[in-house]
């Protein structure tokens, strides 16, 4: 993993808007992005759900999510966020075969997240290629048309009586777990592109700073 480096110019130019610390803290988290997993959110309508969600890609270092937005548009609780969906990248998609189209095209699998018994355990997916996985509705879960056109389902290992967590709850320990599972058998490979460093780096500055960076 190469580290980012910013030119003595351009770190002039960005003390004029940040902190010295500040942008060390984001060149420090930046390192830790991942692009290998993204993450599907399927036409969440609970502001609250779809809040925690990002808060768990930014809390565990992914990169981006993937929202369909059916017939409920994407909006997030800056309360229960707080304020992550400013350091995640947020993708759109009108419908789910698009979606997955640009997700294919980019190289990703599609998983979706199930306590079908017959979907393999969380532990036993393959990471060998990226990932992208899905989590559906709050109230009913997955849909069928996702399930078709995904390449496989898993589940979380139950050692009670209820059948499932609920959706954030889920996408916790499944993010968590598939990170820790992507850093051993993966290693360095799931770090961002130095282009997409530079832009994520960019856009936060953006948002923070009130202003542009320019690489020099």
């Amino acid at each position: 993993m190469t580290k980012m480096k910013l030119s003595d110019e351009t770190r002039t130019e960005l003390e004029k808007m940040l902190t010295s610390e500040r942008i060390d803290r984001f060149l420090r988290i930046l390192e830790k992005r991942s692009d290998y997993i993204t993450v599907i959110a399927e036409n969440f309508f609970n502001p609250g759900n779809v809040s925690a969600l990002v808060r768990t890609i930014d809390a565990v270092g992914f990169y981006d999510v993937n929202v369909i937005e059916y017939n409920n548009r994407y909006k997030h609780n800056q309360k229960i966020s707080r304020g992550t969906e400013k350091w995640v990248r947020t993708v759109r998609h009108k419908s789910l075969e698009g979606c997955f189209s640009d997700l294919r095209d980019a190289g990703y699998k599609i998983a979706y997240a199930d306590p079908d018994p017959n979907n393999i355990d969380i532990f036993d997916v393959d990471v060998s290629s990226p990932l992208a996985i899905l989590f559906g509705t709050e109230m009913e879960g997955v849909s069928d048309n996702a399930k078709k056109n995904a390449d496989f389902g898993f589940r979380l290992p139950m050692k009670g009586f209820v059948e499932s967590f609920n959706v954030s709850v889920s996408a916790a320990l499944t993010l968590f777990t598939l990170r820790n599972k992507i850093e051993k058998e993966i290693g360095k490979n799931i770090f961002l592109s130095e282009e997409k460093k530079k832009e994520l780096f960019a856009s936060w500055i953006s948002v923070h700073g009130r202003g542009e960076v320019k690489y020099v």
